[in-house]
C-alpha cells in the first residue's frame, strides 16, 4: 500500500483528540494539528507544475495548424489533467483529513500485529521474516486506521530497502509517559538518505501516478505528529536503518 485510502471522518463539533499530548509534553491538541509551512509550500509548488504545463500545451496547440502537433498538444495536456488531479488528491489526504476525528484509547500491540500481517504479502515475496515484539501492552489515543496505515507504511519502506530472506524487526516499547516503536531492517543506513526521507518531493525522486517515491513515508509522519508524536530514521548499533517512533501514552 502507497499511501491510505481511509474514508474522511464525518464533520464533529467536539474533536475526541482532547487529551492527545505532544510527545514534549506540551498542553492537549484541541483541533488538529495545522501541516508545517515548508510542507504545504512543497505541495503548492507541485501542483503549480502541471498547471503550468496545461497552459503551455494549450498555447502550443492554438499557435499550430497541423493537426497531428494539436493532437500532440491535446494528449500531452490530458496527461498533465490527470497528474494534477492525482496530485490535488493526495493533498486531500494530508491537509483536509482529519486524523483525529475518531481517535479513542486503542492498544499498541494489536495495532503493530495489524500492520505486520498487512505487509506480510509483500515480504513473503522477498522471504522476509517478521521479528516482533511489545511485551507490554502500551495504550494510546489515536484513530486505529490511521495509526496502522502509518506504521504499515514505514514496515513496507523497510520490506523495499531490504535484501531476500532479511529480517524486519518491530519492537514496542514504553516509559511513565511515552511509548515507542522501533522497526529495524537489514539494509545500510546512509545519512544523506535520513535526511530528506520524510520530504514529500525530494529532488531526483520522480513522483506520478504509480510512483509514490516518498509521499508514503512523509503521510506517516503527518499522521504521527498529528497524534501527538514523532518519527525518525536512525542507525541501529550495527549500521542498519531503524524508524524509530515516539508517542504519548494514554492512561486510563
Amino acid at each position: 500500500m502507497s499511501l491510505p485510502k481511509r474514508p474522511r471522518a464525518p464533520p464533529c463539533e467536539q474533536r475526541v483528540n482532547e487529551g492527545v499530548n505532544r510527545a514534549s509534553g506540551s498542553s492537549p491538541v484541541e483541533h488538529p494539528a495545522l501541516p508545517p509551512e515548508n510542507l504545504a509550500e512543497s505541495f503548492f509548488h507541485k501542483l503549480s507544475q502541471p498547471i503550468g504545463a496545461i497552459y503551455a500545451s494549450l498555447e502550443l496547440g492554438l499557435m499550430s495548424d497541423d493537426a497531428k502537433q494539436l493532437k500532440a498538444a491535446i494528449e500531452a495536456g490530458l496527461t498533465q489533467l490527470e497528474r494534477l488531479r492525482w496530485l490535488f488528491q493526495i493533498a486531500r489526504e494530508f491537509f483536509a483529513t482529519d486524523f483525529c476525528a475518531r481517535a479513542r484509547s486503542i492498544s499498541l500491540r494489536e495495532c503493530i500485529q495489524t500492520a505486520v500481517n498487512d505487509s506480510r504479502p509483500l515480504a513473503e515475496a522477498k522471504k522476509i521474516s517478521f521479528v516482533v515484539s511489545a511485551d507490554e501492552d502500551l495504550h494510546l489515543l489515536a484513530d486505529p486506521g490511521y495509526l496502522c496505515d502509518a506504521i504499515e507504511n514505514l514496515v513496507n519502506w523497510c520490506i523495499r530497502k531490504s535484501p531476500h530472506t532479511g529480517v524486519i524487526k518491530v519492537a514496542a516499547l514504553g516509559s511513565a509517559a511515552t511509548a515507542q516503536i522501533e522497526i529495524s531492517d537489514d539494509s545500510s543506513y546512509y545519512p544523506e538518505l535520513a535526511s530528506n526521507i520524510f520530504e514529500p518531493f525530494p529532488p531526483g525522486v520522480p513522483i506520478r501516478p504509480g510512483e509514490s517515491g516518498n509521499l508514503d513515508i512523509a503521510l506517516s509522519q503527518r499522521i504521527i505528529q498529528t497524534f501527538g508524536g514523532e518519527v525518525e530514521l536512525r542507525a541501529t548499533p550495527n549500521g542498519k536503518n531503524c524508524f524509530r517512533i515516539v508517542l504519548p501514552r494514554h492512561n486510563s
